[in-house]
């Protein structure tokens, strides 16, 4: 069965929450390539998460929700079969954090998910 790693796409997968730990369902996220200037984006779910299917390159990377500051992050850097888990923590008041967990090697889904859970514990 083919994988990610076969593929010339990656996977951006995330979340949006505010500082208090409440998600934004239904966030804006909004992806630039750098290089060729396409615009591409997905909208959270109603627990705040998201994925979406890139081409490798660089992009910008924006999360929005009405009535918080946006939150941005340049240069992230996507490889053929990369995947990659991005966390927006926005704030009303300007006070927000961003977290980029990021793999020099590609991963596979259930690797991803054995990452994600880890993380969570650490919470």
């Amino acid at each position: 069965m083919a994988g990610i790693a076969d593929t010339t796409l990656a996977i951006i997968r995330g979340r949006v929450y505010d500082w208090q730990n409440k998600a934004l369902p239904y966030s804006v996220i909004s992806f630039e390539n750098k290089q060729s200037g396409i615009k591409s984006g997905c909208l959270a779910d109603s627990l705040g998460g998201f994925t979406i299917y890139l081409f490798s390159g660089n992009y910008n990377l924006t999360a929005q929700y009405v009535g918080y500051t946006d939150l941005s992050f340049d240069e992230l850097q996507l490889k053929p079969g990369h995947i990659r888990q991005v966390e927006f923590v926005l704030g009303r008041s300007g006070c927000f954090r961003i977290y980029l967990i990021q793999s020099d090697k590609p991963l596979n889904k259930r690797k991803l998910k054995r990452t994600e859970r880890r993380l969570k514990r650490k919470k």
